[in-house]
């Protein structure tokens, strides 16, 4: 049996998670693209709110700002996927989603 030709989709940044409950939400959704043979993982993770963020008094970094989840998911997946055939996409037109095609 082949991969379907669709992609599945997981938005990981706009239902008010908590970045740890993104990487949840998307090592999930890994799991059940494969299980359910996609073509791949269409992964929303957002650019963040806001620009570069960080404390001006140089006090403490901010690693809960801006872009936060969309860190966390590109260093997962590049992590996840680096001993697989899988590989990671940007979307062209949407730097706040990549895609991961099996």
């Amino acid at each position: 049996m082949g991969l379907r030709d669709a992609l599945m989709e997981v938005d990981v940044a706009h239902s008010r998670e908590t970045w740890t409950e993104a990487l949840d939400k998307l090592e999930d959704a890994l799991s059940l693209a494969r299980r359910q043979r996609y073509r791949g993982l269409r992964v929303i993770h957002g650019v963040g709110r806001g620009g570069a963020g960080g404390s001006k008094s140089g006090a403490s970094q901010n690693w809960d700002g801006p872009g936060r989840i969309r860190r966390e998911v590109l260093s997962y997946l590049e992590q996840a996927l680096a001993d697989s055939d899988a590989s990671l996409e940007p979307e062209p037109h949407n730097p706040g989603a990549h895609t991961v095609i099996f």
